[in-house]
């Protein structure tokens, strides 16, 4: 058994995305999403089995809104994980 829905506000912006299955013991994963009020993307909070795992914060260049860091807070292994983007257009 697996399952996997979707939840989207007024705007058609997803606000949570959920998973359950039973492949290797009962497991039920979901990521709430919240935005700004322009709808971008701020912050993806996981939790597996309503335990939190992860804290996820994007962080977007002010000029033209491209992601230029994403920062996550693991805590399950208590550590924290930043990715830098960069761009380059031909």
């Amino acid at each position: 058994h697996e399952e996997k829905t979707y939840q989207y506000d007024e705007k058609g912006k997803l606000i949570k995305r959920s998973y359950t299955g039973n492949e290797s013991g009962e497991v039920n994963e979901y990521s709430i999403f919240e935005y700004a009020k322009n709808a971008i993307l701020l912050t993806e909070t996981k939790f597996k089995n309503d335990v939190l795992t992860d804290d996820i914060n994007y962080l977007y260049d002010e000029t033209n809104t491209l992601i230029k860091s994403e920062v996550n807070r693991d805590h399950k292994n208590a550590s924290i994980i930043i990715v830098k983007y960069a761009y380059t257009f031909y």
